[in-house]
């Protein structure tokens, strides 16, 4: 229920705040399109958020990376899950087959 697109740990704060208040659970907490505007154009006149084409485009490399990282760890951690849950269907699939072997014996001793 709370997946959504990791934000860079080097994204300015400003920035990653408006990402995760619009990907709020719930939509009454996630701001309208005003708002989304009107907070972008504050960070737009922030001299901070101001630099050179080149260095833009190395922090771009750098989030591609660390999102393509955070997706990687993700996707192991889901097929860790998955290989734990197939052992556990397995072992209750055993363990409902000893029970019938179980109740098939008894079932036979009784009608001898």
């Amino acid at each position: 229920n709370q997946l959504h697109l990791p934000v860079p740990e080097s994204c300015p704060d400003a920035f990653s705040l408006l990402l995760k208040i619009c990907w709020s659970q719930k939509p009454d907490h996630r701001p309208c399109f005003r708002q989304i505007l009107t907070h972008l154009e504050i960070l737009g006149e922030d001299p901070s958020f101001h630099m050179p084409i080149e260095t833009y485009r190395t922090c771009q490399c750098q989030w591609r990376k660390e999102i393509k990282g955070t997706f990687e760890q993700m996707k192991m951690e889901l097929h860790k899950e998955e290989v734990e849950l197939i052992e556990r269907r397995k072992e209750e699939l055993r363990h409902a087959e000893d029970v019938r072997h179980l109740y098939q014996k008894q079932l036979a001793d009784t009608t001898r």
